[in-house]
Protein backbone atom coordinates (compact mmCIF):
# COMPACT_ATOMS: atom_id res chain seq x y z
CA UNK A 1 0.00 0.00 0.00
CA UNK A 2 1.21 3.48 -0.86
CA UNK A 3 -0.39 6.45 0.81
CA UNK A 4 0.09 10.10 1.59
CA UNK A 5 -1.92 12.47 3.78
CA UNK A 6 -1.48 16.21 4.13
CA UNK A 7 -3.02 18.45 6.77
CA UNK A 8 -2.57 22.20 7.23
CA UNK A 9 -4.12 23.52 10.47
CA UNK A 10 -4.58 27.29 10.57
CA UNK A 11 -5.50 29.21 13.73
CA UNK A 12 -7.07 32.65 13.44
CA UNK A 13 -7.93 33.92 16.91
CA UNK A 14 -10.62 31.60 18.27
CA UNK A 15 -11.08 29.88 14.89
CA UNK A 16 -9.23 26.75 13.82
CA UNK A 17 -9.50 25.68 10.18
CA UNK A 18 -7.93 22.41 9.07
CA UNK A 19 -8.00 21.44 5.39
CA UNK A 20 -6.64 18.00 4.57
CA UNK A 21 -6.11 15.72 1.58
CA UNK A 22 -5.25 12.04 1.29
CA UNK A 23 -4.38 9.51 -1.39
CA UNK A 24 -4.01 5.76 -1.00
CA UNK A 25 -3.34 3.06 -3.60
CA UNK A 26 -3.42 -0.70 -3.26
CA UNK A 27 -3.57 -3.36 -5.95
CA UNK A 28 -7.38 -3.51 -5.68
CA UNK A 29 -8.38 -0.14 -4.17
CA UNK A 30 -7.52 3.49 -4.96
CA UNK A 31 -8.83 6.29 -2.76
CA UNK A 32 -8.58 10.07 -3.07
CA UNK A 33 -10.13 12.17 -0.34
CA UNK A 34 -10.34 15.57 1.21
CA UNK A 35 -11.76 17.19 4.31
CA UNK A 36 -12.30 20.60 5.82
CA UNK A 37 -12.73 20.91 9.58
CA UNK A 38 -13.66 24.07 11.45
CA UNK A 39 -13.52 24.58 15.22
CA UNK A 40 -14.75 27.64 17.12
CA UNK A 41 -13.36 28.07 20.63
CA UNK A 42 -15.78 29.72 23.05
CA UNK A 43 -16.21 30.35 26.76
CA UNK A 44 -12.51 31.06 27.39
CA UNK A 45 -11.64 27.96 25.31
CA UNK A 46 -13.73 25.72 27.58
CA UNK A 47 -16.23 25.03 24.78
CA UNK A 48 -15.40 23.93 21.25
CA UNK A 49 -17.94 23.78 18.42
CA UNK A 50 -16.84 21.59 15.51
CA UNK A 51 -18.03 21.35 11.91
CA UNK A 52 -16.46 18.94 9.45
CA UNK A 53 -16.99 18.08 5.79
CA UNK A 54 -15.29 15.14 4.10
CA UNK A 55 -15.42 13.46 0.72
CA UNK A 56 -13.76 10.44 -0.86
CA UNK A 57 -13.58 9.29 -4.45
CA UNK A 58 -12.63 5.63 -4.68
CA UNK A 59 -12.02 2.98 -7.34
CA UNK A 60 -12.57 -0.66 -6.36
CA UNK A 61 -11.36 -3.72 -8.29
CA UNK A 62 -13.74 -6.68 -8.12
CA UNK A 63 -12.77 -10.36 -8.41
CA UNK A 64 -13.55 -10.28 -12.17
CA UNK A 65 -10.85 -7.59 -12.66
CA UNK A 66 -13.39 -4.82 -13.32
CA UNK A 67 -12.96 -1.37 -11.73
CA UNK A 68 -15.95 0.36 -10.10
CA UNK A 69 -16.43 3.89 -8.74
CA UNK A 70 -17.57 4.78 -5.21
CA UNK A 71 -18.05 8.25 -3.72
CA UNK A 72 -18.82 9.18 -0.14
CA UNK A 73 -19.54 12.42 1.69
CA UNK A 74 -19.84 13.07 5.43
CA UNK A 75 -20.90 16.04 7.56
CA UNK A 76 -19.99 16.21 11.25
CA UNK A 77 -21.29 18.57 13.93
CA UNK A 78 -19.82 18.33 17.40
CA UNK A 79 -19.40 19.93 20.78
CA UNK A 80 -16.63 19.47 23.36
CA UNK A 81 -17.26 20.98 26.78
CA UNK A 82 -14.90 21.14 29.74
CA UNK A 83 -17.00 20.26 32.77
CA UNK A 84 -14.07 20.78 35.13
CA UNK A 85 -10.29 21.06 34.95
CA UNK A 86 -9.97 17.30 34.30
CA UNK A 87 -13.33 16.33 32.74
CA UNK A 88 -14.44 16.67 29.10
CA UNK A 89 -17.85 15.93 27.60
CA UNK A 90 -18.02 15.28 23.85
CA UNK A 91 -21.12 15.01 21.66
CA UNK A 92 -20.89 14.38 17.91
CA UNK A 93 -23.51 13.91 15.18
CA UNK A 94 -22.50 12.61 11.75
CA UNK A 95 -24.49 12.24 8.55
CA UNK A 96 -22.96 10.40 5.63
CA UNK A 97 -23.87 9.02 2.28
CA UNK A 98 -22.15 6.78 -0.24
CA UNK A 99 -22.91 6.18 -3.91
CA UNK A 100 -21.68 3.62 -6.41
CA UNK A 101 -20.03 0.26 -5.83
CA UNK A 102 -20.68 -0.51 -2.16
CA UNK A 103 -20.10 -4.28 -2.36
CA UNK A 104 -17.31 -6.15 -0.62
CA UNK A 105 -15.63 -7.76 -3.66
CA UNK A 106 -14.37 -10.67 -1.53
CA UNK A 107 -17.73 -11.59 0.04
CA UNK A 108 -19.91 -14.25 -1.55
CA UNK A 109 -23.40 -15.56 -0.82
CA UNK A 110 -23.77 -19.32 -0.57
CA UNK A 111 -27.22 -20.84 -1.07
CA UNK A 112 -28.55 -24.09 0.38
CA UNK A 113 -27.57 -26.03 -2.77
CA UNK A 114 -24.09 -24.51 -3.09
CA UNK A 115 -21.01 -26.31 -1.81
CA UNK A 116 -19.30 -25.18 1.37
CA UNK A 117 -16.87 -22.33 0.87
CA UNK A 118 -13.23 -23.33 0.68
CA UNK A 119 -10.88 -20.49 1.69
CA UNK A 120 -8.59 -21.31 -1.26
CA UNK A 121 -11.40 -21.64 -3.82
CA UNK A 122 -14.41 -19.40 -3.05
CA UNK A 123 -17.73 -20.44 -4.52
CA UNK A 124 -21.09 -18.79 -4.54
CA UNK A 125 -22.57 -15.58 -5.88
CA UNK A 126 -20.90 -12.20 -5.32
CA UNK A 127 -22.97 -10.02 -3.01
CA UNK A 128 -25.01 -7.16 -4.49
CA UNK A 129 -25.60 -4.31 -2.07
CA UNK A 130 -27.66 -1.26 -3.07
CA UNK A 131 -25.68 1.51 -4.77
CA UNK A 132 -26.78 4.25 -2.35
CA UNK A 133 -26.43 4.35 1.42
CA UNK A 134 -27.18 6.95 4.10
CA UNK A 135 -25.86 6.71 7.65
CA UNK A 136 -26.50 8.55 10.91
CA UNK A 137 -24.09 8.34 13.84
CA UNK A 138 -24.35 9.89 17.31
CA UNK A 139 -21.52 9.57 19.83
CA UNK A 140 -21.41 10.85 23.42
CA UNK A 141 -18.24 10.54 25.50
CA UNK A 142 -17.04 11.56 28.94
CA UNK A 143 -13.29 11.69 29.61
CA UNK A 144 -11.81 12.04 33.09
CA UNK A 145 -8.11 12.57 33.89
CA UNK A 146 -6.96 10.40 36.82
CA UNK A 147 -4.16 12.37 38.49
CA UNK A 148 -2.60 9.67 40.75
CA UNK A 149 -2.21 7.32 37.78
CA UNK A 150 -1.20 10.01 35.24
CA UNK A 151 -3.87 8.53 32.97
CA UNK A 152 -7.38 9.16 31.70
CA UNK A 153 -10.48 7.05 31.34
CA UNK A 154 -13.12 7.56 28.64
CA UNK A 155 -16.65 6.16 28.65
CA UNK A 156 -18.50 6.42 25.35
CA UNK A 157 -21.83 5.49 23.79
CA UNK A 158 -22.31 5.32 20.02
CA UNK A 159 -25.59 4.90 18.10
CA UNK A 160 -25.50 3.99 14.38
CA UNK A 161 -28.36 3.69 11.88
CA UNK A 162 -28.27 3.38 8.10
CA UNK A 163 -30.50 2.93 5.05
CA UNK A 164 -29.40 -0.72 4.72
CA UNK A 165 -31.50 -1.41 7.82
CA UNK A 166 -28.55 -1.74 10.19
CA UNK A 167 -28.90 -0.29 13.68
CA UNK A 168 -26.06 -0.69 16.16
CA UNK A 169 -25.20 0.53 19.63
CA UNK A 170 -21.74 0.46 21.17
CA UNK A 171 -20.68 1.17 24.74
CA UNK A 172 -17.01 1.24 25.59
CA UNK A 173 -14.68 2.23 28.37
CA UNK A 174 -11.05 2.96 27.49
CA UNK A 175 -8.05 3.58 29.76
CA UNK A 176 -5.24 5.78 28.36
CA UNK A 177 -2.04 5.36 30.34
CA UNK A 178 0.68 8.00 29.94
CA UNK A 179 4.19 6.58 29.93
CA UNK A 180 6.61 9.46 30.12
CA UNK A 181 5.96 12.60 28.09
CA UNK A 182 5.55 11.13 24.60
CA UNK A 183 3.96 7.69 24.90
CA UNK A 184 0.33 6.75 25.63
CA UNK A 185 -0.63 3.11 26.08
Amino acid sequence: RNSIALQLPVTLGLNEITPSAAYSAESDYISTGGALNYALLLNEKNTTLNLGLAGAWDRVLDTLDQWHDKTSFDVLIGLNQLLGPKTVLGVTFTYGQANGYLNDPYRFIVGADDPQLDANNPAGTPEERPTFKQKYVTRVSLTQFVTPANASVEAAYRFYDDSFGITAQTVDVTWYQNIGKHVVL
